[in-house]
């Protein structure tokens, strides 16, 4: 069974201008439709708890019947940004455990995640023995890689790489940035009325 971060990293060509934190947010893989799937009896009992759980992983608004959008197309927009009821699916790279029997699903606009990181806290950009994290972890989220050696390409430092990387990001990475560091400022603003009050 794959970790999200090899589906990620083994992401189908069409999805790779894409950032994990776009592809947490919607992206899910699914088990490919089965010819066998397609012809089973409905009376045939064979197997069936296991075909419910295969069917787990596959939401109820899926219909395996539905043609597929093609999203080959060199002058088609990002697989992201389609609107139709048909979601777009982009196979895994043949490195995938999984390729043969999985594909990824882009999830409709109104059923995209939040995504929460968990773990150690998201750095304060303004603390100068932490920039560096910072910058690795801005990185990480928000600049499409399928390698680590990706994210810093030649620069010497996360920092340099970083600073390269915001002058091309869009506006919307940006504010989700920007987002982040605002939490850091709430809880400074907490932190010292807290004080005040003591």
């Amino acid at each position: 069974m794959g970790s999200q971060v090899t589906d990620y990293q083994c992401r189908g060509e069409d999805l790779s201008q894409t950032s994990v934190w776009e592809f947490i947010r919607q992206v899910d893989k699914v088990r490919k439709t089965s010819d066998r799937r397609k012809h089973k009896s409905v009376n045939d009992d064979s197997d069936a708890e296991g075909d419910v759980h295969d069917d787990a992983c596959i939401d109820s608004a899926f219909d395996e019947d539905a043609v597929e959008e093609p999203i080959a197309d060199a002058e088609c927009i990002s697989p992201l940004h389609v609107e139709s009821r048909n979601r777009p699916r982009v196979p895994l790279l043949e490195g995938h455990e999984q390729c043969k029997t999985h594909a990824l699903r882009v999830r409709s606009p109104n059923d995209v995640f939040v995504p929460v990181p968990i773990g150690p806290g998201i750095p304060c950009r303004d603390r100068t023995e932490l920039r560096a994290r910072y910058c690795r972890l801005m990185l990480i989220f928000f600049k499409p890689w399928r390698h680590a050696a990706d994210l810093r390409e030649d620069y010497i430092s996360w920092e340099s790489a970083f600073e390269a990387f915001e002058k091309s990001c869009s506006p919307a990475v940006r504010v989700k940035m920007e987002n982040m560091q605002l939490l850091h400022e709430c809880r400074d603003s907490r932190d010292d009325h807290f004080a005040e009050r003591r």
